[in-house]
């Protein structure tokens, strides 16, 4: 129903850049499991059109080590712009929306004016679900070059 489904550890294999699922055999991977440890279950989702495979790995605790700089900031979440620092830097949040906005009405518009249960229907569904991926993996690009940028500046 919601395009996922969850294999424990028994259930599946991972070689190099592939995994065999049950029922449908070696599939193959974009990369190669990145860690290293004992595997526990996979989780396997539908989105934006695109099938990912979540892999859960238990690993022994470590700490990467990471350099000192000796200076802290106070961080506020604005309204106007997305991040305000202590030091006065502005950090705008980027909108995407804002500009799939029309194409995202386009969309909605066309899927709605479909027959339920057609094939169009699929396939409007299809183009819709892709732009709302685009538009979700644009923010998350965002806060994570935001929040990678902070941690390297400063400590606390």
């Amino acid at each position: 129903r919601d395009d996922k489904f969850s294999l424990s550890n028994d259930q599946f294999a991972i070689k190099g850049k592939s995994i065999r699922i049950p029922n449908l055999g070696w599939v193959r991977l974009k990369e190669a499991l990145r860690f290293d440890g004992k595997i526990m279950s996979a989780t396997i989702s539908k989105r934006g059109g695109k099938w990912f495979v979540s892999v859960a790995v238990e690993m022994q605790a470590s700490s990467l080590p990471t350099k000192k700089t000796g200076k802290s900031v106070g961080i506020d979440l604005g309204i106007t712009d997305l991040l305000v620092l202590s030091d006065g830097t502005k950090i705008k949040a980027p909108n995407p929306l804002k500009t799939n906005l029309k194409r995202l009405r386009q969309l909605n518009k066309a899927l709605s004016r479909t027959k339920k249960g057609s094939k169009n229907r699929e396939k409007a569904k299809t183009k819709l679900s892709r732009l709302h991926y685009k538009i979700r993996c644009i923010r998350q690009d965002s806060l994570h070059q935001i929040t990678t940028k902070l941690i390297n500046d400063f400590d606390v």
